[in-house]
């Protein structure tokens, strides 16, 4: 919660953690919050310690930002998404195949626009090139989408059906970096 109770909430706790998740953020980073460089040179900091992170929507547009990819609004209208969106996979990742299609929630207005040579494409869309991508020397995935999000998430900002496989992908891919990166103890 480093937006809210500044980086001694994660100092703190640094030495015995094993990974990292940086979740989704109602600011954007053209708002350039006072906490937004920081938390991107914290990560920096543990993933070179090699500490996994998986960034999730906004942790997915910090840390591409800061490792020199181009993020921005998704559409000039600067539209809010909030959709079930269908991703392909690229690179085999733990159970999910090369050319393995899933679907995941999403809320965003800005993404991932042009990717840095510190990247390679892990999953794409109709809509982005670069809906989940991994950092090539670091251990490092993120990912526009949502798939933490619980399904009164989806009922109340996507305002539909909430297909369970939807749900269940979400987590997969969670326990997909957990595994891939061993961040879970045996």
């Amino acid at each position: 919660m480093a937006s809210q109770f500044g980086l001694e909430s994660l100092t703190n706790i640094s030495e015995a953690t094993t990974g990292y998740i940086i979740l989704g953020s109602a600011s954007n980073l053209d708002q350039n919050l006072p906490w937004h460089r920081p938390l991107a040179e914290f990560v920096d900091h543990q993933l070179n310690l090699n500490k996994p992170t998986l960034g999730i929507c906004f942790g997915h547009q910090l840390m591409a930002s800061f490792y020199g990819c181009e993020v921005g609004y998704i559409t000039p209208e600067k539209e809010y998404f909030k959709e079930i969106r269908e991703i392909v996979f690229q690179k085999d990742f733990t159970q999910f195949k090369k050319n393995q299609k899933i679907k995941l929630a999403y809320a965003h207005e800005q993404g991932v626009t042009k990717l840095s040579h510190h990247f390679e494409i892990m999953a794409k869309s109709e809509r982005s090139s670069f809906e989940c991508i991994r950092h090539r020397s670091l251990p490092l995935i993120s990912t526009q989408a949502h798939p933490e999000a619980s399904a009164s998430f989806i009922r109340d900002n996507i305002k539909g059906h909430v297909p369970e496989q939807v749900i269940n992908f979400g987590h997969e891919f969670i326990m997909s970096f957990l595994k891939e990166y061993k961040v879970l103890s045996q």
